[in-house]
């Protein structure tokens, strides 16, 4: 099944208040603002943003709920995401370190399995961890005082708590096709086999943390979505996992800028295998020197797009 993914489509996570991760993802980690739109999901108004490198790379896409303005608390824990792993070259982490420190954002530096690394907070508390790189081509968005050539590349890799490895390593290797490169202490990690960015899975075995939270609450990663790159590739690979007995797979359900499928895996963290179809994208409701600057309301709430734009809280472009 390895072949039918192609590294990682993007990342999604439930945060705080909107203005808040605006500012995070854009003043603070230089990321290229492209999209505010909204969660299909449920009958309460929440954001959807979307945040990228220079292009827009798949792989380098994180959107996020910000549920502060629905007072839903989450808890991390295991069986979820620990922490979002995401790619820098590896001569910028001193760079993010200096820079992050005069942002008054508290950084700790690591060595895990031979690559360098700098984890911080987002505002909301979910762990981000900058892994030094080489031979990303991805190019970073250059922005508020970020330069390009250190800027965020996109994803790494989910890195997991889990109960039990076990059970979410056989998902992984014999559902996802995915090959153990690795173990350091409690750590496992994994790779799927082509040519797209963000291949990696990193497991930390945590028996003793209580599960977290899976619903859409403020402080947890929600999902991490895969590239199956077209519908032949997620619909065999649905079919794939289903008949292994991991039935906890959804029917397709349609995002507006692609297409996705979701499995909640034995390790307990939620993956989405998604594509881009070609008559979809970023592009296809507002010009790119247009991207993020409105408010694109899904057409299955169109009818209440006034309403909708009122309740929710306003998000200042900050110069």
């Amino acid at each position: 099944m390895s072949e039918r993914i192609d590294g990682t489509h993007h990342i999604t996570l439930s945060t705080g208040g909107a203005q808040e991760d605006w500012d995070f993802h854009t003043r603070t980690l230089g990321l290229r603002p492209i999209k505010k739109t909204m969660l299909y999901d449920g009958e309460a108004p929440v954001y959807h943003l979307y945040y990228a490198n220079a292009d827009m790379d798949a792989g380098s896409i994180l959107t996020t709920f910000p549920m502060r303005q629905q007072g839903k608390l989450g808890r991390r824990g295991s069986n979820q995401v620990k922490e979002i792993g995401l790619s820098v070259d590896e001569s910028s982490i001193d760079f993010w370190a200096d820079r992050l420190a005069g942002l008054h954002v508290a950084t700790e530096h690591s060595e895990v399995l031979g690559t360098k690394r700098l984890t911080f907070a987002h505002p909301c508390g979910i762990p981000y961890t900058l892994v030094g790189t080489t031979g990303d081509t991805r190019r970073g968005h250059e922005a508020y005082g970020v330069p390009g050539e250190h800027g965020i590349k996109g994803a790494y890799a989910p890195i997991v708590s889990v109960i039990d490895p076990e059970e979410m390593l056989l998902y992984l290797q014999t559902g996802m096709g995915a090959v153990k490169i690795d173990e350091e202490g409690d750590r496992h990690v994994v790779e799927i086999a082509g040519e797209g960015f963000g291949r990696r899975v990193e497991l930390v075995h945590e028996p003793s943390v209580r599960p977290g939270t899976w619903h859409f609450a403020e402080g947890t990663p929600h999902h991490w979505a895969w590239n199956v790159a077209n519908e032949d590739n997620q619909m065999a690979l649905k079919g794939w996992i289903e008949g292994l007995g991991f039935t906890d797979v959804t029917e397709q359900k349609d995002r507006g800028y692609f297409l996705s499928v979701y499995n909640r895996t034995p390790g307990g963290a939620l993956f989405e295998y998604a594509f881009t179809p070609e008559d979809r994208g970023f592009l296809i409701d507002e010009p790119e020197e247009e991207l993020a600057t409105e408010v694109m309301i899904p057409p299955p709430f169109a009818h209440l797009a006034e309403e909708m734009k009122a309740y929710l809280e306003p998000i200042e472009d900050r110069d």
